[in-house]
């Protein structure tokens, strides 16, 4: 199928449901998904559902009734109404797009000299005024490594090569 712009990203949301077993007592049951927000799912108790916020909160998985749910074999349950979230704490080399990053995606100081590979900096990337004598270590240039300037009393520099 064509589109105008950029293509639409494809996002898959499996539908799940936890059912709990009451016991009269307890207020707090563990999600299997780790939501903060009440309004992420619907809960039914006893076949009735529950308001969002003011029969139960949600914290970090963690929901907790105002009153304890009555005693029950999976009388509580409760559907996700929100996709999971998909965090990376690593990104791999594979799951960042060519050209995808840019100067300003990189934070100021963020690259130092260790995280540069020898050799890794060639002449084109070094700006003609960059590097002056407080830079250079001794013994770093040798004599194959320094061109002559033009002899500026050389007819052919004079004269643009005539």
């Amino acid at each position: 199928m064509s589109y105008i712009g950029n293509e639409p990203e494809v996002n898959a949301f499996t539908i799940t449901v936890d059912s709990f077993n009451g016991t009269g007592a307890c207020t707090q049951f563990t999600l299997t998904r780790d939501i903060d927000s009440a309004n992420d799912i619907e809960v039914v108790v006893n076949g009735v559902i529950q308001t969002p916020t003011t029969s139960y909160t949600v914290t970090n998985g963690l929901m907790t009734f105002d009153e304890a749910p009555s005693l029950g074999t999976n009388n509580i349950t409760v559907r996700y109404l929100a996709p999971v979230a998909i965090t990376y704490n690593q990104i791999s080399a594979s799951q960042i797009l060519p050209g995808a990053v840019t100067e300003t995606a990189i934070a100021t100081s963020a690259v130092t000299t260790t995280k540069i590979a020898d050799g890794a900096v060639l002449g084109n990337k070094i700006g003609v005024t960059q590097i002056t004598g407080n830079l250079i270590a001794n013994n770093a240039v040798s004599g194959n490594n320094i061109v002559s300037p033009p002899d500026i009393f050389d007819d052919a520099f004079l004269f643009g090569g005539m």
